[in-house]
């Protein structure tokens, strides 16, 4: 979620009285400024990894954030920054306050409260709290997490499915979440959302269902042996592979419980094939008769209700119709 402009004025003005006293006014955008540029370019980095300015190892504002409650604060940040400054050649420009002037932030304990005080700032002008989905399928889950935060959050996820990924992007869209950031990839061999230096990022929060496992969960049909694959599609329907499901909250099947199954089929492939066209080609017939079943059925049910109310009367040769109304009797017992 984007910074308003009138927040970021109210977050320069809070900064600004962090470092009043001895230090000169137009000193202090040095100081602030470093920090809200370092913080503005981790930011984009966690989004993008790729993106510029770049954020070297040991020079974000998230190491910024580790040097609080050190008592060499200013000395760190030294460094953070002008790694900062020579990975985009802004050596002079975003380096040139002193971090460890005594004289300006003063010494020991003050120095480090001070600092901290101001890095807290900056880092409260977060835009919103994070959420990292790294399975997240498509991103039912993240929305939900999302729809409970009583903040505003980023939304970040990973799925390995590429048309799972992309209905993920289309789910965040469709409820409002346009700046979430969905990768499609293996989160365990390929994790997307890393450090420059190749750590993982860190997030508020985390939401996971149980990835499924390709090759030691699931019967993935990988080679045909020579077999019709449409033949096979059959043959599996027929078995029901559902009788060898475990599980009685979330069956589940294993290939494992089906490995020592045998079935017999016709050996050549020809047969296989011509077994397969004449069910596939019922498959397409019962596919056209279905929309006629469900209306036949309708009217039924529509005619049904208009005979069996009178709504519509049928004349029979040599009687005229009659509508029998039947009052219900009640039997009062002492």
């Amino acid at each position: 979620m984007p910074l308003k402009k009138s927040e970021l004025y109210a977050s320069l003005w809070k900064s600004c009285d962090e470092l009043r006293g001895d230090m000169d006014a137009a000193r202090h955008k040095d100081y602030v400024l470093a920090q809200l540029f370092a913080k503005y370019v981790s930011d984009k980095a966690e989004c993008d990894p790729g993106s510029l300015p770049k954020v070297p190892y040991g020079g974000s504002f998230r190491d910024m954030v580790l040097a609080k409650t050190d008592k060499k604060i200013g000395d760190k940040l030294n460094k953070i920054v002008r790694r900062l400054a020579e990975a985009n050649d802004l050596t002079g420009v975003i380096d040139v306050a002193d971090f460890n002037e005594a004289d300006k932030l003063g010494l020991g304990k003050e120095m480090v409260g001070r600092l901290a005080k101001l890095i807290g700032i900056v880092q409260a002008k977060n835009a919103s709290q994070t959420i990292h989905g790294p399975t997240c399928g498509s991103g039912s889950l993240l929305l939900k997490a999302a729809a409970e935060a009583k903040t505003d959050v980023t939304i970040y996820g990973q799925e390995m499915d590429n048309a799972t990924a992309a209905l993920a992007e289309m789910n965040m869209i469709l409820h409002n979440h346009e700046t979430a950031k969905i990768w499609q990839d293996n989160t365990l061999s390929s994790p997307y959302w890393t450090q420059n230096d190749g750590s993982r990022n860190t997030f508020g929060h985390m939401v996971a269902n149980p990835p499924f496992s390709r090759k030691a969960s699931s019967p993935w049909v990988t080679k045909f042996k020579g077999n019709p694959p449409r033949f096979i599609f059959y043959l599996l329907r027929h078995i029901g592979l559902e009788r060898f499901s475990t599980g009685s909250g979330i069956p589940t099947l294993n290939r494992n419980d089906v490995h020592a199954f045998s079935v017999h089929i016709p050996s050549m492939a020809t047969e296989q094939t011509a077994i397969a066209t004449i069910l596939s080609d019922m498959d397409v017939e019962i596919t056209a008769l279905e929309p006629r079943r469900d209306k036949t059925h309708a009217l039924q049910q529509g005619m049904t209700q208009e005979l069996l109310t009178g709504r519509i009367r049928l004349s029979i040769a040599g009687h005229s119709p009659v509508l029998d109304r039947i009052t219900p009797t009640v039997e009062m017992r002492q």
